[in-house]
């Protein structure tokens, strides 16, 4: 059974990669963790994403860590703003890590008994990249006290 949950766990990360090198994007590949990463320039932020295959679980699972976390005195702040910003998203969600401060934002795709194209992982990566720069900068401002919590749920 295990043996089967990896062979489907690496066609599904082969064609991740495919899919990644028919967009011509560039990547690093850890073969033995059926994983990628990718780097993406944002409009003010850059943007990394971290894709994985995992067999255990027969599912894709997508993270991208925001680049800064929340100080100690605007973590309150930062859980609030995680929670509404979630209440708004259509696909995946920000986790957030009340003891650093640190928000990702999250993805997971399963295929168990199915398989997913290479146009699924394009629109996983796109959504990522559009998610994760609409919000980076109002949590970066919350978290310097820039902004309110009741200005970040009103800019929606």
């Amino acid at each position: 059974m295990a043996d089967d949950k990896t062979k489907q766990a690496r066609k599904m990360f082969d064609t991740l990669c495919g899919a990644l090198d028919a967009d011509d994007l560039v990547y690093r590949k850890d073969e033995e963790e059926m994983s990628v990463s990718l780097s993406f320039a944002g409009d003010e932020f850059p943007v990394e994403i971290e894709v994985t295959a995992d067999a255990e679980r027969e599912c894709i699972r997508l993270i991208s860590p925001l680049p800064f976390a929340f100080r100690e005195s605007r973590r309150r702040e930062g859980a609030l703003v995680t929670g509404f910003a979630n209440y708004s998203l259509r696909e995946g969600c920000f986790d957030y890590l009340y003891e650093r401060g640190s928000v990702y934002f999250r993805m997971t795709e399963s295929y168990r008994d199915s398989l997913l194209s290479g146009v699924s992982f394009a629109f996983m990566v796109s959504l990522a990249v559009s998610t994760v720069q609409k919000y980076c900068e109002r949590f970066l401002l919350v978290s310097l006290g820039k902004m309110s919590v009741e200005e970040f749920c009103t800019e929606e």
